[in-house]
């Protein structure tokens, strides 16, 4: 009996959570105080009751006028655009038409899903000067929005009143034409680095491999079938045999981008720490790689693009990354190892982006081809963090492609040539 009694304190049935909620109220203070008004005419003074007409009328007025005020108004969100970037202002325009008869004020923007939703829309519109004063009326707000990254959907923005006492809400939900995504803001990168997974392509990116396009490399003896332009007269006097021009070979690099989220890898802020900036770094890699002509996969949380080229890669890949939640964790280790089962990076070179809190145990899953692109945590966080790179990766700093000291110094480190810059969006 006593265990009975404990899952029912542990669990309270749905009633009691109501009732509740709804003591806790501005709808409940009003019912308790026409209750005690009540119960105060009868037994103490008769006089009293007075009171309770006007508390209910109060009460009854405060429920209804919300839903009464908002009949027959609708909102429409449109934004200008489908995709921008961070740190781009994007136009957006809010119609709002009224055709009740009732004002409607104390308007406020509000999501069910998403809270940075409802503070951009809260800041950003001034829902305050809509003058409802004239009902069946309509206005339109053109405002402009600079988001962080994430999917602006309009699954569950709505507009809601409770005036004039917060007794009830009434809400209607805001019609969007189209989501808005906002992929991560990025900066020029190197190439990949020669390595394997690539073949031989007409366009691609120029490697150090011996082939027939790009700068010319060397000299080689002439073999049959190579091209008399070739000839490299100098040398062939000199040798007093046939020397031809080596250049260089045009691949196609196939390889993979991983995205370490686990929660023990990162620190800092929302925006500037180690785990934001880690989806930027591969949104600058993919893209950039991408417009170069390699073919680039990603997994970054539980997003998956399978390698592939072409403009409407990137968009994938910067549309995954770009819809990253913020309670995503999961653990490299298990992203790594998915990979391998199946086969989808056996034979292409894969780059983990993580700081140098990684464990030993990721690090030991990585192939000779494979490269880390290591953020220094200290740099990312306002505290610095205590370890460090862990032994069994410091072992391992060959395999190192870049380092990013902080925030600041992500440009140059990915980018140690100054020629090419990173495309719009």
């Amino acid at each position: 009996m006593l265990r009975s009694f404990g899952r029912a304190v542990d669990r309270p049935p749905r009633w009691l959570a109501a009732a509740r909620r709804l003591a806790r109220s501005p709808l409940g203070a009003a019912l308790l105080i026409l209750l005690i008004t009540t119960s105060l005419g009868w037994f103490v003074n008769a006089r009293l009751l007075i009171l309770a007409p006007a508390v209910a009328a109060i009460t009854l007025i405060g429920s209804l006028w919300p839903q009464l005020s908002m009949c027959g108004f609708r909102a429409r969100l449109r934004f200008a655009v489908e995709r921008t970037s961070e740190g781009l202002p994007v136009r957006a325009q809010l119609a709002l038409e009224h055709r009740g008869w009732l004002p409607i004020w104390g308007l406020h923007a509000h999501s069910s899903e998403t809270r940075e939703v409802t503070d951009v829309m809260n800041d950003s519109l001034p829902l305050a000067a809509v003058d409802f004063a004239q009902p069946r009326s309509s206005s339109t707000l053109r405002v402009q929005l600079t988001l962080p990254r994430g999917v602006y959907a309009a699954r569950g923005l709505a507009l809601r009143t409770g005036f004039p006492f917060g007794f009830a809400m009434a809400r209607r939900p805001i019609v969007a034409e189209h989501p808005l995504i906002v992929w991560p803001r990025t900066v020029p990168v190197d190439p990949p680095p020669d390595t394997g997974g690539q073949r031989e392509s007409a366009t691609g990116l120029l490697t150090h491999r011996s082939g027939t396009h790009g700068d010319v490399m060397g000299s080689r003896p002439y073999r049959r079938g190579d091209p008399t332009r070739w000839l490299h007269w100098p040398q062939t006097v000199r040798h007093g045999e046939l020397i031809v021009r080596e250049f260089q070979a045009m691949a196609t690099p196939r390889l993979w981008i991983v995205v370490d989220l686990a929660r023990a890898s990162h620190v800092g802020s929302a925006d500037g720490g180690s785990r934001e900036w880690s989806i930027r770094v591969a949104a600058s890699m993919a893209k950039q790689w991408l417009n170069n002509g390699a073919e680039v996969g990603l997994c970054a949380g539980r997003s998956v693009v399978p390698p592939d080229g072409g403009r409407k890669q990137i968009v994938a890949t910067l549309d995954a990354l770009a819809a990253v939640e913020a309670h995503e964790h999961p653990s490299a280790l298990d992203i790594i190892q998915r990979i391998r089962e199946t086969g989808g990076a056996n034979e292409s070179p894969l780059f983990l982006i993580t700081t140098d809190r990684v464990g030993p145990d990721v690090v030991q899953q990585l192939a000779d081809c494979d490269w880390l692109v290591v953020l220094t945590s200290a740099g990312f966080s306002s505290a610095p963090e205590d370890g460090g790179i862990h032994p069994s990766t410091a072992a391992q700093t060959s395999r190192v492609w870049r380092r990013i000291a902080s925030a600041a110094h992500a440009q140059t480190a990915l980018r140690t040539s100054q020629a090419g810059s990173a495309n719009a969006p």
